[in-house]
């Protein structure tokens, strides 16, 4: 059974809370940052959730859930002028079209005091992790309070590449991870951002150590869809893990399953897993999650018994 660490080693998440508005009325709670924070606070971590909202109805919808969930507030703003982050969900001809709403709350998060937001020393003898993702910084106030956090704070950096246009610039994106100790991204990404399409099929392990090289990188992972994904470590072992076969009623959705990867990634970076054994319990929860409606469970029990079996 694994046991996380509370504030041994501190976990803060930066970047964006946002509802996805579909046609039919319905809204879900999310943005990869936020369900990567709410994964984690579930899995035992006690992650600092770096963001803002909007003083508006959606904001204190975000806000009640966190407190019902325990969620650390404390780094979270509220913004009067803007509203709390969304995305408009359309259907053409049967297939899902996104508006991501701009400017939002998330566009200008607010930077934060990092021993305030630790409760400890900056420099603690084991730096933890500064998790972000990339929408969260299309606009230069965000950008500039996450600039500001990695300068104060004693962090590996774990950048969770999740592009959508038109809302990044390549260079920049190259920038993150070029700070970034643990890269996470899709095939698509990977390729987009400077990776070898044909050595990624027929040799994987020349093109992830060669992006590993290229960005001075610990590790990188490359998701792969249903076919699984694709990780090299700090030794430069490649692992590759693929889901268990799931009978097709079980599953209700795929949304979120990568942010289910990449909590259980950061749980086993925090307690040092042996990096197989992380891609392993990560693929497994992302396959627990695609058997739930949505990208969330607000039942405890969901995750305490991952917990127990893992």
């Amino acid at each position: 059974m694994v046991s996380a660490h509370s504030d041994d080693q501190a976990l803060v998440i930066f970047g964006e809370v946002l509802f996805d508005c579909l046609p039919d009325g319905q809204t879900l709670l999310g943005g990869a940052p936020f369900n990567v924070a709410w994964h984690t606070q579930a899995l035992g971590l006690h992650p600092r959730f770096v963001s803002a909202i909007g003083q508006d109805a959606m904001g204190e919808q975000v806000r009640h859930a966190m407190h019902e969930w325990s969620l650390s507030q404390t780094a979270v703003t509220t913004h009067d002028d803007l509203p709390t982050g969304r995305v408009e969900v359309t259907l053409d001809q049967g297939q899902p079209h996104y508006e991501i709403m701009h400017p939002v709350a998330y566009d200008r998060i607010e930077p934060v005091d990092v021993t305030a937001l630790l409760n400890q020393a900056v420099h603690s003898p084991h730096p933890g992790i500064l998790y972000h993702g990339t929408l969260a910084l299309r606009d230069a106030p965000s950008r500039h309070a996450l600039e500001r956090l990695k300068a104060a704070g004693d962090f590996d950096i774990f950048v969770d590449v999740n592009l959508r246009a038109p809302w990044y610039d390549p260079a920049l994106v190259r920038g993150w991870l070029k700070d970034a100790d643990w890269v996470k991204l899709n095939d698509e990404e990977f390729i987009e951002l400077g990776g070898e399409s044909e050595w990624l099929t027929q040799d994987p392990a020349t093109a992830l150590g060669d992006f590993k090289q290229r960005f001075g990188l610990k590790g990188v992972i490359v998701t792969l869809g249903a076919d699984g994904a694709l990780g090299m470590d700090e030794s430069g072992q490649l692992s590759r893990v693929t889901p268990e076969p799931l009978p097709s009623e079980k599953i209700q959705d795929t949304i979120g399953a990568g942010d289910a990867f990449t909590s259980v990634v950061l749980l086993g970076l925090l307690e040092e897993w042996p990096w197989m054994q992380t891609l392993q319990r990560a693929q497994q929860f992302a396959s627990q999650v695609v058997q739930i409606q949505g990208a969330l469970s607000h039942d405890p029990r969901f995750y305490q018994a991952w917990l127990k079996n893992h």
